[in-house]
């Protein structure tokens, strides 16, 4: 009997809306923390964020998931990783998804973060870990 697979359909259509608003606004990608602006307070940015996502805030990956998937209140910063995970239907704990730091990529994604030169080259690069991490069925398999 096959193993059931990790990701829904409807995580991966999620992921898919993702990767085209990353590519389509490349300057709103920011792999560093869960949501500009958060350093002092997370609500504020993260709602204005859900209520305009045009307005330039910043994501990561994990971010625009929750966007994407409506979202628009969180409790506490800490919780935009495994808000995520949830809608992406995972299971544990937001550390545990590799996707969401670009430190855990594969090693030929996490150098190209290091040597990118511009936002539309990051954005690239974070297209095509989804692809990877979508081909994997929520994990790298480069990294196993």
């Amino acid at each position: 009997m096959s193993e059931q697979p990790k990701l829904s359909q409807d995580a991966i259509a999620l992921l898919r809306r993702v990767q085209a608003r990353i590519l389509a606004k490349p300057q709103q990608l920011d792999m560093a923390g869960w949501v500009s602006g958060m350093i002092f307070s997370y609500r504020e940015p993260f709602r204005r964020l859900a209520a305009n996502p045009e307005c330039g805030t910043t994501a990561c990956i994990a971010g625009w998931i929750l966007i994407e998937a409506g979202i628009t209140e969180i409790p506490r910063a800490s919780s935009i990783g495994n808000a995520a995970t949830k809608c992406l239907g995972m299971q544990g704990d937001y550390d545990d998804i590799d996707l969401f730091f670009a430190s855990d990529w594969p090693e030929d994604l996490c150098y190209r973060t290091h040597v990118s030169s511009s936002d539309q080259a990051m954005a690239e690069i974070a297209a095509e870990a989804i692809d990877r991490w979508i081909e994997g069925d929520g994990c790298f398999l480069d990294n196993e």
